[in-house]
């Protein structure tokens, strides 16, 4: 048996080993407990604890061609305390749902919005949620041909108007 390099990390393999079973056992425990005996669950579950494994999110999305879901959060000033207080009930909320946050900040700068609207969506994001100093109606009509789930706000004349 190899020793292995206590700060590297874990593999599902090492995890399979310590606990004498397979990695489709592994999987099965990671993915769907209760089609595994209570008695290879407790093994596994132990190996894990000892080796401190953790699951690669986008491993498994590698395998399941399933999508790791995000949702990008795209402000014109992240220092406007006002945006923090948003972001923060946001991400509460998103991560009650396992689901991931892009930040983008434009600095209130159009050009920066259109970069940080194309970075999200090679990201691969569900929806955008934004706050806009100019190019609302461009973000929205690129939404909308895109089937992208977004909800935009814009200050006018010191209105918050809201478009979904």
């Amino acid at each position: 048996m190899t020793k292995r390099n206590p700060e590297a990390r874990a593999t599902m393999h090492e995890v399979a080993n310590m606990a004498e079973v397979s990695t489709a056992t592994v999987s099965r425990v990671l993915n769907r407990p209760e089609s595994v005996s209570p008695e290879l669950v407790a093994r596994v579950e132990a190996a894990i604890q000892a080796l401190g494994y953790r699951a690669s999110r986008s491993a498994r999305t590698l395998r399941s061609a399933r999508s790791v879901q995000r949702v990008g959060f795209l402000v014109s000033n992240i220092q406007n305390p006002f945006f923090t207080d948003v972001l923060k009930g946001v991400e509460q909320q998103l991560i009650s749902r396992q689901i991931a946050l892009v930040v983008g900040n434009s600095n209130n700068d159009a050009a920066y919005e259109q970069i940080n609207i194309e970075l999200m969506l090679e990201e691969q994001v569900s929806g955008i949620i934004a706050h806009f100093s100019s190019t609302q109606r461009k973000f929205c009509h690129c939404c909308r041909t895109r089937y992208l789930s977004y909800v935009s706000t814009i200050c006018q004349m010191g209105f918050l108007w809201i478009a979904c």
